[in-house]
């Protein structure tokens, strides 16, 4: 599928945005890839396997694919927003970027409903919150999230302009469909996530359960870290359905600043691991096998 010449032009950024969107595609493809690399090799190997710990694992492995293929994307960025790999690698990229937004939202929902279920149902938790049970939940929330994002394979388009070609989002009516579809997933599964938590508080003040645990307050941080960056772009998305024309030439700016934001999610995690629950000189006088033990150190007794 080719855009027109119009959606073509449309993709041409200044140097200015050129290379802060580069030099930010870098520092997430590095960091992401180090940072979620050292999370999943110490999840596999190091840790004692728990739920938390597959709950991580699974992000983590979502994150990694994400930031290792967005060297695609830096040297499309690189190249002058010229993209030398081909119309399917063009479908395959950002099907990879879409697919690492469905698991990890999904994840998240999982996450606030298994923090839920443990405050209600503590013994409960005790015999039938099993890591078996685990890997069923994340091995359906990969394939959920694959079939899901299966249709955006064919959404994404490239275009041949003056001799480039370009790669992103198809204009045409998919486009629609898929930012009204998107928005509605993320707005949906934010609601549930907010009556989980809401439903935690009240028990928590009911009960007066100590919630002052790491694993909760680490899947709290990447909660509201995911949803900081990713709404802004995606409700930008939604208003480009309205006034199309004018937020692509008028505001490609904060566009391009939005898309790096929501880029960025995939390498905060693992810094979120490290800093939270610990005061600052512990953070660089013990070793990172200590600290991410201690994230990821569950108690169902202490949720």
């Amino acid at each position: 599928m080719n855009d027109s010449d119009n959606n073509c032009t449309s993709r041409r950024y200044n140097s200015t945005i050129q290379v802060y969107t580069l030099v930010v595609h870098v520092m997430v493809c590095v960091l992401g890839v180090t940072g979620n690399g050292l999370v999943i090799w110490f999840c596999s190997s190091k840790m004692e396997k728990t739920v938390n710990t597959m709950w991580i694992l699974n992000l983590a492995i979502a994150d990694f694919l994400f930031t290792f293929f967005l060297s695609l994307r830096i040297t499309y960025l690189a190249l002058g927003n010229q993209w030398p790999f081909g119309p399917f690698m063009c479908n395959l990229f950002w099907f990879l970027n879409n697919l690492n937004t469905g698991i990890s939202v999904f994840q998240l929902m999982v996450i606030s409903i298994d923090r839920c279920v443990c405050v209600y149902f503590p013994v409960w938790c005790k015999n039938h919150r099993t890591i078996r049970l685990a890997k069923i939940t994340v091995l359906l929330i990969w394939i959920i999230s694959f079939v899901f994002n299966i249709p955006y394979f064919f959404f994404q388009s490239t275009c041949n302009d003056r001799g480039k070609l370009y790669c992103g989002l198809s204009h045409d009516k998919t486009f629609k469909w898929k930012v009204v579809v998107r928005l509605i997933v993320l707005i949906v599964i934010f609601t549930i996530i907010v009556l989980c938590y809401a439903a935690i508080a009240v028990q928590v003040k009911r009960k007066h359960i100590n919630l002052s645990s790491r694993p909760f307050k680490v899947f709290v941080a990447i909660i509201i870290s995911f949803f900081i960056c990713f709404f802004p772009y995606n409700i930008f998305l939604l208003l480009q359905i309205f006034e199309h024309q004018i937020v692509l030439e008028d505001i490609r700016t904060i566009k391009e600043i939005m898309r790096c934001l929501m880029t960025a999610n995939s390498c905060i995690n693992p810094i979120l691991y490290i800093f939270i629950g610990q005061g600052f000189k512990e953070r660089f006088c013990t070793s990172i096998h200590t600290v991410l033990r201690k994230a990821f150190t569950e108690n169902v007794e202490n949720i």
